[in-house]
């Protein structure tokens, strides 16, 4: 798959004016092409042979791609490792490391360990591992067969302007990178998550589709930064790794314009993202037909054929022995249109009733004077759990006030148990390194 990608690069090398911008330097496919056969052709010189493990430090720049695709290229396992999430878990899996144009050998490496993870794989085949986003204490990392994992890309030539707030360690950053290459966009690297960043990248280069997190797209609102700025060249904006509101979907209109299409994308570092299509009138809902998937105790499980090979966990490499996946995503159908509602993950348990943030959310985003709300777990020495929230209000109000109004509001509305006994009164959304709530 990486064989062909590389190909379709080549083969349209004369028409494509740029395949990457980074800041003000502009990067074309005949540039991209020379410093990937001049690393290609420098791993066997450093020792670096197919099957081969590599820990790659994957700052969102140029350099760190191409390298990426020259190790796929080469049929290597590629760790993907932000150097400020390092985890010494990993040390004994790598043969090497690569920290922009340094190679360095691993005299801690593990055969044993290693030996587990190559055996995974078929053929040789190049493959990428992960670590999840997720909130337990214990890390875990996903290995993946990345020919698996790009069978669903299609090579086109679109040549139009793109970017996305996410990084490549990131599988949604891996999906966007891939899905401009083989599109043979522009792909506007942004490496900051700062917001005023953001808005002067894009419309310094007149980007024409973006890709970010609903939390992000939400920080981008409340900051009010976007109106010093002309967004009018974004055409699509596409959101994913976080579930969609309605207000969320109201904050994209205010930023860009009522003509943008938003598309609603859906995936899991476990198995990739999927192609779906999202409902032109409700973007919170997607069909994924082209899967097998079926629902148990209100959770989603998913049949892929990119499902991932396996995964690292406490020391220790679990092979997957089946393909359906249970996302733990809580999702309800309309038709044949699927709803994500949140994560079983983040069900809050008050006194053995179960809360959605979701439903609790949608009630105080109805409220007069509320424009963001974020429903969370508090633990409680009674109760074992109790409701917080996080609002952020559209004019001044005291905490006293707001508090009253909320329960009057609710009481008649939700059970009691579900109604915020903690508010806190924000600026602005708290978003993690991933860009996530």
């Amino acid at each position: 798959m990486i064989k062909s990608l590389i190909n379709h690069i080549k083969e349209n090398s004369s028409f494509q004016t740029y395949l990457f911008i980074q800041h003000e330097e502009k990067i074309s496919s005949k540039y991209f092409l020379d410093k990937f056969n001049k690393y290609y052709t420098s791993l066997s010189r450093n020792g670096i042979h197919q099957g081969d493990i590599i820990l790659l430090d994957c700052i969102f720049n140029i350099e760190a791609i191409i390298y990426l695709i020259s190790l796929l290229y080469n049929n290597n396992i590629v760790f993907l490792c932000n150097k400020s999430k390092y985890h010494p878990l990993i040390t004994p899996f790598y043969d090497f490391h690569i920290n922009y144009n340094i190679i360095t050998k691993n005299i801690k490496k593990d055969l044993s360990q290693q030996r587990k993870i190559k055996q995974l794989f078929t053929n040789n085949s190049p493959g990428l591992i992960l670590q999840t986003s997720g909130t337990t204490g214990s890390p875990k990392f996903i290995i993946h067969d990345i020919n698996k994992l790009l069978i669903k890309y299609r090579p086109k030539q679109d040549y139009i302007k793109y970017a996305t707030i996410y990084t490549i360690d990131h599988i949604a950053g891996l999906d966007c990178l891939f899905y401009s290459l083989y599109s043979l966009y522009t792909f506007v690297n942004i490496d900051s998550g700062n917001v005023e960043f953001f808005l002067n990248t894009i419309a310094t280069n007149s980007v024409e589709q973006i890709s970010l997190t609903p939390s992000y797209l939400n920080l981008i609102y409340f900051s009010n930064l976007y109106k010093n700025y002309n967004l009018n060249t974004v055409k699509t904006v596409i959101l994913g790794s976080e579930y969609l509101n309605e207000n969320t979907i109201s904050h994209i209109h205010c930023i860009f314009n009522n003509k943008v299409k938003i598309i609603h994308k859906y995936g899991a570092t476990e198995f990739g993202s999927l192609s779906s299509i999202t409902n032109t009138e409700n973007p919170q809902l997607i069909n994924i037909d082209k899967y097998k998937f079926k629902i148990k105790n209100g959770c989603l499980y998913i049949y892929s054929p990119s499902i991932m090979l396996g995964h690292i966990f406490e020391n220790k490499v679990i092979k997957n022995k089946t393909k359906w996946y249970n996302t733990n995503d809580l999702v309800e159908m309309e038709g044949s249109w699927l709803k994500i509602v949140g994560k079983n993950d983040f069900t809050i348990n008050v006194g053995g009733n179960k809360v959605i943030p979701k439903e609790v959310e949608d009630l105080l985003n109805t409220i007069p004077n509320i424009q963001y709300s974020k429903v969370y777990a508090i633990t409680n020495s009674i109760m074992g759990q109790v409701v917080g929230a996080d609002i952020i209000t559209k004019e001044n109000e005291l905490k006293e006030s707001l508090i009253k109004r909320i329960r009057a509001f609710a009481i008649h509305k939700i059970e009691s148990y579900k109604i915020p006994v903690v508010i806190n009164i924000i600026d602005q959304p708290n978003i993690t390194e991933r860009m996530k709530s």
